[in-house]
């Protein structure tokens, strides 16, 4: 008279962000309603050595469709276990969400959308050098996939959300910036008496050297990294001071100018990695200090580079969207990045994926609003002592350039927008 087992039935909006993290699933296949699509989505994530109904509220399941719900920490603290109860390949299958994704290659493939050989040439450089630079136009993704790389470089967590840790800092140079702020140097305060006294205070990097060193002494295998956004728009010579002499000869200690007892000297320690970023936009900025340049390796970000949007390609294929509107929205990006370099004669001010990168960017509103909020301001600011400033915007619109023929590979015999995914586009 009464069953035996329960399952949770999802209400309408549940229902519809199920569809959507899953929509790879269902994508080859037609339904008659949402119901039998999650039936459906219930047969195929269900292992079959499991007794009991599938359920979308099972804590793995769950982190996928809805991370942020507030049920998951309830789940998580009565402990419950939902290995058996999905296979093996569908778990590898289901969408990862990135504010839960683990700290892995892959999961460090997903967030930024590169291949696999441009980030394992990123770590190789980095463990090398120890001091990398990300340049490229705005947009590009230099610091976004800075940070995560950083993260996964040090075995944590790519979630979004998550703040500086303990071995991820990130500081941003400015021309108020200073060696005081960075390294070490006085700073006014009060005593009890409420007089006016001066401290010395460490900077950020000095901290991150001392916990970096600690770790060292603990042997405990840490890897730490400073992430200095916009790197060249700070006084370079008076920022890093003896710190150029260290990023060279690691091992080598140097004297503090207020430096006293046992942190009179300062050696940066081997654990310790730097990751800067520097907008190739910025022409008045991007030429930084030679001594600068020969201590670090540099990578480029560039949105379309010999032909390929590798970046904003892959992530419109993980988009829940025509195929048509994929191809339309690539080959729009690619003929905008090469009009400008075809006006312009540079590729440092080309447009970056990431102002593309947006929910509903298929539609006519969304890409309407992206282009004349974002896009053609930073048109107008490229072109501003440009002698052909009126023609060149009319030049490179949606509606002119979705008509523009770009070059075509002579190997391939295929536009190279389409080779973002090495397969043909839909006609445009």
């Amino acid at each position: 008279m009464y069953p035996e087992q329960f399952v949770a039935v999802p209400g309408d909006t549940d229902r519809k962000k199920i569809l959507k993290a899953f929509s790879s699933q269902l994508r080859d296949h037609t339904f008659e309603n949402d119901f039998a699509a999650l039936d459906f989505l219930r047969n195929t994530l269900s292992s079959p050595d499991n007794q009991l109904p599938f359920d979308f509220y099972e804590v793995e399941i769950l982190k996928c469709w809805n991370p942020q719900s507030k049920r998951l920490g309830w789940l998580t603290r009565r402990g419950q276990d939902t290995s058996d109860d999905v296979t093996t390949e569908a778990m590898e299958s289901l969408p990862i969400n990135e504010d839960t994704k683990a700290s892995t290659f892959a999961g460090l493939i997903d967030v930024t959308h590169l291949a696999e050989p441009r980030l394992q040439e990123i770590n190789e450089l980095l463990k090398d050098k120890k001091q990398l630079i990300f340049e490229g136009p705005p947009g590009s993704g230099k610091t976004y996939v800075a940070e995560k790389f950083a993260r996964w470089f040090t075995s944590q967590s790519l979630d979004a959300n998550i703040p500086s840790s303990e071995q991820v800092e990130i500081v941003q140079f400015h021309q108020s910036y200073g060696y005081e702020d960075f390294v070490q140097g006085m700073r006014p305060g009060t005593n009890v008496d409420g007089q006016l006294v001066y401290h010395v205070r460490d900077g950020i990097f000095l901290n991150l050297c001392e916990r970096a060193q600690e770790s060292l002494d603990r042997k405990d295998g840490k890897k730490y990294v400073l992430i200095i956004d916009e790197i060249h728009r700070g006084h370079i010579s008076r920022i890093f001071g003896e710190l150029l002499l260290l990023l060279e000869y690691r091992g080598m200690s140097v004297r503090l100018p207020y430096g006293s007892g046992d942190q009179a000297t300062l050696t940066i320690p081997e654990n310790l990695y730097i990751i800067g970023t520097m907008n190739t936009a910025d022409r008045s900025l991007a030429q930084i200090d030679y001594a600068l340049r020969r201590r670090f390796y540099f990578v480029r970000f560039m949105p379309v580079e010999d032909g390929r949007a590798e970046v904003f390609g892959n992530w419109l294929e993980n988009q829940d969207m025509e195929q048509s509107d994929r191809s339309r929205l690539l080959h729009l990006f690619v003929t905008l990045n090469y009009g400008i370099r075809e006006h312009l004669s540079t590729d440092d001010l080309q447009i970056g994926h990431s102002y593309f990168m947006t929910d509903g960017i298929e539609t006519d509103v969304v890409l309407n609003r992206v282009w004349t909020r974002a896009v053609s301001p930073l048109l107008n600011e490229y072109l501003h002592h440009h002698r052909n400033r009126e023609e060149i915007p009319a030049a490179l619109t949606p509606a002119s350039l979705v008509r523009t023929t770009v070059e075509v590979d002579s190997e391939s015999d295929m536009p190279l927008d389409a080779q973002a995914n090495g397969t043909e586009p839909d006609a445009v």
